[in-house]
Parts: C-alpha cells; structure tokens; sequence
C-alpha cells in the first residue's frame, strides 16, 4: 500500500476533502473506506480528490463507487459525494469507463467545492 492519504477540513464546515496520493490498490481500499466514514460523520458533503493519486486497482474503484453518489454513515445519514479527478489522467479515465455507478466527477477541488 503506497497511498498517503490527507484529510482537510474545510473552514466553511460544510464539507470535508479526502486528498488521496500514491497508489490507492486493494491493501489501501479498507483503510480508505474507514478514513472516508471518520472524516464524513459530521460534515454536509465529502469530496473525495485523486488528483495525485497515481494508480487506482478495480478493488480502490469499486470502493469509491460504493460511496458514490451518496455515502451512508453509520447514523444513517446520507452524505453526498464529489470526486475530482483531471481530465485525461488515468484515474478520471478508470472512473469513467470502469464503473456504471452515478459519480460527480469534477476536475478541480475548486469546482467540487463549486
């Protein structure tokens, strides 16, 4: 597992950034699930941003597909989901043709953020 993975709290509150670099494969995808429930239990929208993540298995897409478009904490609140990928990278194209779930791609934290 080469992933870091960088939790940023947005000061508006209202929503939470999961940065993800490195390689997000099957050995990180547990450990990025449970990063992804601690850091959306309280915040309005999770952004999830790949725009430095290198490399994304079918284990890592299934994950974020889970998620998507809506996430589910343990309270049963639904949390909405955004994902900022680059256009042309090989994790935005992985996204697109890898997965027939609902996902809102964006290609800039600031567009996500919107």
């Amino acid at each position: 597992m080469d992933a870091q993975t960088e939790t940023i709290a947005l000061e508006s509150g209202d929503a939470v950034i999961l940065a993800i670099s490195g390689e997000l494969d099957l050995a990180a995808s547990d450990s990025f699930s449970r990063i992804a429930e601690g850091a959306s239990s309280n915040a309005a929208r999770l952004i999830i941003d790949l725009s430095n993540c290198s490399f994304m298995d079918v284990a890592a897409l299934r994950r974020i597909a889970e998620l998507s478009p809506a996430f589910e904490t343990r309270s049963g609140r639904s949390v909405p989901v955004s994902i900022v990928a680059p256009h042309g990278s090989p994790v935005a194209r992985l996204l697109i043709i890898g997965t027939d779930a609902e996902l809102r791609l964006f290609e800039t934290r600031v567009a996500a953020i919107g």
